[in-house]
């Protein structure tokens, strides 16, 4: 079983990456040997930002990104090959108006990942709780789009994670893993499945009326995210 993982997931990644199977999962921490992997497809276009001149950084949150929210879905492409991602609803997200950002995990719904390797067909899923928090900088760029910048490190991190493979066989490769400490470096090849900074990363939003969108780029995988104000 751990050879024929390794072999799934090393092609499924552009990284080399091994699965430790027999690997004790259940301390809270992710095994050496243990790595998250998946592919997906292309994510669908988001808005391009409106034309218009580039403002200064600065840390008040845009009025239309100020506020509650709570996600929708997440689309993205993890890797090179030919995939899919999904889930993610129910994600809730607080944008202060001095750009302090807090993202809840607890109670979302997986993100569900499928991709071929190997002449296997993977699937498998990732179940995120708890939550983590940063201040966010923005810089407009015309009405109702610009970059999004937290800022260092997410603070106050305590992100969990479970990770499981479905298909072509059924193996937890995560358990409720404390990842909030973790990079890319120490979980190599993860970053393609895992993200340990789920949408505070750095990348762009749009705003338009009760929908957000989120794209996340630096550090990681580029992700979607798509949110609806809270009543």
């Amino acid at each position: 079983m751990k050879g024929t993982t390794s072999v799934l997931l090393t092609g499924l990644l552009v990284a080399a990456a091994t699965a430790g199977c027999g690997a004790d999962t259940t301390s809270g921490a992710p095994p050496a040997s243990t790595t998250a992997t998946a592919a997906g497809s292309p994510p669908p276009s988001s808005p391009e930002a409106s034309s218009g001149p580039t403002a200064a950084p600065t840390s008040s949150a845009p009025p239309c990104v100020a506020g509650a929210w709570r996600s929708t879905g997440v689309s993205g492409r993890l890797g090179s090959a030919a995939g899919r991602i999904a889930g993610g609803t129910g994600t809730t997200m607080t944008v202060g108006a001095d750009g302090t950002t807090e993202v809840g995990f607890t109670g979302s719904q997986p993100v569900s990942f499928s991709a071929q390797a190997a002449g296997h067909t993977i699937r498998g899923q990732i179940q995120y709780t708890g939550s983590l928090r940063a201040a966010v900088r923005f810089q407009p760029r015309g009405a109702g789009a610009g970059a999004w910048q937290p800022q260092d490190d997410a603070r106050q991190n305590d992100l969990r994670a479970t990770v499981k493979l479905s298909e072509p066989f059924s193996v937890t490769l995560l358990d409720n893993a404390s990842i909030g400490t973790l990079t890319g470096k120490q979980v190599p090849g993860a970053g393609d499945a895992l993200d340990t900074l789920p949408i505070l990363r750095g990348g762009t939003y749009t705003c338009s009326g009760n929908t957000l969108r989120v794209r996340t780029e630096q550090n990681g995988p580029q992700l979607d995210w798509t949110f609806t104000r809270a009543s």
